[in-house]
C-alpha cells in the first residue's frame, strides 16, 4: 500500500497551486500582456473580415454571372463570417481540450494558407473555398479562444480587459480600409491578399502569449480516467434559462449586423458618387473602439448589467440601421455610422462579461463558443440577402430597412431575461475543474488536503 506523502512533501504542491491560481486571478502584468495579444488577434482577424467591403467591388467584377454578381460577391465575405462563427463551438472545445495557445497558433497558420491560396484564385467559386472557408476556419480558431481566455486572467478588470481586447478589431477596421483601397489600385487584388496573409501571420505569433498556468483542482476518479469530448462539454449551461434566452436573442439581432459593413461602400457609390465610402467604415471602426473601452469599463461596476447594456445597444442599432435608408445627405450618413459604431462597440465588448455573468467563469468559454456558432446563420444569410434585394431593386433602401428590424425584436425578447430567476452559476467566479481554456492537457494531480 502506498503511503501518503508527508505534509512537508505536500507543501510544494500546494504552494505551487496557490501561486498559479494567484497569478491567474491577479489582473497582473502577464494578464495585461495577454490582453494586448488578444487585442492584436481581434484586430487582425476582424480588421480583415470587416474590410471586405473594400474588396467587394473588385470581387464583384470577377463574378461570372453579372445578373447575380452582387449575391455571389457578397457570399464570399459572408461565408467567411459565417464559418468564423459556425466553427466557434468546435474552437472552444478544442481550446478546452488542448489549450488556447496551440489552437490560436494553428488558426493563424490556417488563415495565412487561406489568404495565400486566395491570391492565386481568379474566380469567385475558388474564393468561396479559400477566402470563405479556409480563412474562416483560421479566424475562428484564433478569435474564440482569444476572447474566452480573458476570463481566466482577469477578475476585477474583466470588462475593461474585454473592452480593450475587442477594441482591436475597431482600431484595425478604422486603419485598414484606406491602405487596402490604395493597395488594390497599385498592386491589385492578388498581391493585396498576400499582404493580408502577412498580417494574419502575426496572429500566430500573438497566440504564443496565451501560456498555460497550472491550475490544478480536485478531480474525481472519472475525471482522471476520461478525457473525451463528451467530458469537456459543459452541459450545465443549457439548464440555465436566462442563458438560453440570451443565446437565442443575440443571433436573432444579427441578421442585419454585417449588411452595413459589406454593402455600405457600394451604397455610397450609388447615392453619393463623389463621396468616399471607405471613410464610413473607418468612422464605424473609430467609435466602435471607443464604445468597447467605455462600455467595457462600465460593465465592471457591480451595479451595471452587461445584458441590459447589450439590450439597449440592440434597440439603438436597429433604429440606426433603419435610418441609413433615410439619410439623404452624406453628413447625416456619417453621423449615423458614428453612432452605429458606438452601439457595435457596446454589444461586442460585453459578450465575454455577459457570458461570465450568466454562466460563471467555468461556463463562459463554451457559452461564448456556442453563442458565436448560432450567430453564424444570420451573419452568413444577411449580406447575400441584401445583395439579392439590390440586384432586384437597384438600391439598398429595402435591404437596410429589413436589416434594422431584427435587433429591435431581439431587444424586446431580452426583457424576459430579467424576469427569470438567476441560476446557481451566475455571478460566481469559479475556477476551472481542470486546465480548460488555458491548459495544454488535463492534469490529474490533486491538491493535497491538510492532515
Amino acid at each position: 500500500m502506498t503511503s501518503l506523502p508527508s505534509s512537508k512533501e505536500q507543501q510544494p504542491i500546494v504552494d505551487g497551486v496557490a501561486s498559479d491560481v494567484a497569478r491567474l486571478r491577479k489582473d497582473g502584468g502577464w494578464a495585461w500582456l495577454v490582453c494586448l495579444a488578444s487585442f492584436w488577434v481581434h484586430g487582425a482577424v476582424f480588421g480583415i473580415i470587416n474590410c471586405f467591403g473594400v474588396l467587394y467591388p473588385v470581387i464583384h467584377d470577377l463574378a461570372p454571372d453579372k445578373e447575380q454578381a452582387s449575391f455571389h460577391a457578397a457570399l464570399v465575405g459572408s461565408l467567411c463570417v459565417g464559418t468564423t462563427f459556425a466553427m466557434s463551438p468546435v474552437a472552444s472545445l478544442l481550446a478546452d481540450k488542448f489549450g488556447a495557445r496551440i489552437i490560436v497558433v494553428c488558426g493563424g497558420i490556417i488563415g495565412v494558407v487561406g489568404l495565400l491560396l486566395s491570391s492565386w484564385a481568379f474566380k469567385v467559386p475558388y474564393l468561396l473555398i479559400t477566402y470563405g472557408g479556409l480563412l474562416g476556419v483560421g479566424s475562428t480558431m484564433a478569435y474564440a479562444p482569444s476572447l474566452a481566455v480573458l476570463a481566466y486572467y482577469f477578475n476585477r478588470r474583466l470588462g475593461l480587459a474585454n473592452g480593450i481586447a475587442t477594441a482591436g478589431s475597431s482600431v484595425f477596421t478604422a486603419l485598414l480600409p484606406l491602405p487596402l483601397a490604395a493597395m488594390l489600385d497599385v498592386i491589385g487584388l492578388q498581391n493585396t491578399f498576400r499582404v493580408m496573409a502577412v498580417l494574419m501571420l502575426t496572429v500566430a505569433v500573438c497566440g504564443v502569449a496565451f501560456r498555460s498556468p497550472a491550475v490544478i483542482h480536485n478531480l474525481n476518479e472519472d475525471d482522471k480516467e476520461s478525457s473525451g469530448c463528451c467530458d469537456v462539454l459543459n452541459k450545465s449551461i443549457w439548464k440555465n434559462r436566462r442563458f438560453v434566452v440570451w443565446v437565442i436573442a443575440i443571433p436573432l439581432a444579427l441578421f442585419g449586423y454585417f449588411v452595413p459593413y459589406v454593402h455600405l461602400v457600394q451604397h455610397v457609390e450609388d447615392v453619393f458618387p463623389d463621396a468616399n465610402g471607405e471613410t464610413l467604415v473607418t468612422c464605424m471602426g473609430i467609435t466602435s473602439g471607443l464604445g468597447r473601452v467605455l462600455f467595457g469599463r462600465l460593465a465592471d461596476l457591480p451595479s451595471v448589467s452587461p445584458v441590459v447594456l447589450q439590450q439597449v445597444s440592440f434597440m439603438a442599432m436597429g433604429l440606426l440601421t433603419l435610418s441609413i435608408a433615410a439619410a439623404h445627405t452624406y453628413v447625416s450618413l456619417v453621423l449615423v455610422c458614428l453612432l452605429l459604431g458606438l452601439c457595435d462597440g457596446c454589444f461586442i465588448s460585453l459578450i465575454g462579461p455577459a457570458a461570465q455573468r450568466l454562466t460563471g467563469t467555468r461556463g463562459a468559454s463554451q457559452a461564448i463558443g456556442f453563442l458565436l456558432g448560432f450567430c453564424s446563420i444570420p451573419l452568413t444569410a444577411g449580406p447575400p440577402a441584401a445583395g439579392i434585394l439590390y440586384d432586384q431593386r437597384g438600391n439598398y433602401n429595402l435591404a437596410f430597412l429589413l436589416a434594422g428590424v431584427p435587433p429591435i425584436v431581439a431587444s424586446i425578447l431580452m426583457c424576459s431575461i430579467h424576469m427569470m430567476k438567476a441560476g446557481p452559476d451566475e455571478n460566481q467566479d469559479m475556477q476551472p475543474k481542470a486546465i480548460d481554456i488555458l491548459g495544454a492537457r488535463r492534469h490529474s494531480a490533486l491538491v493535497a488536503s491538510e492532515p
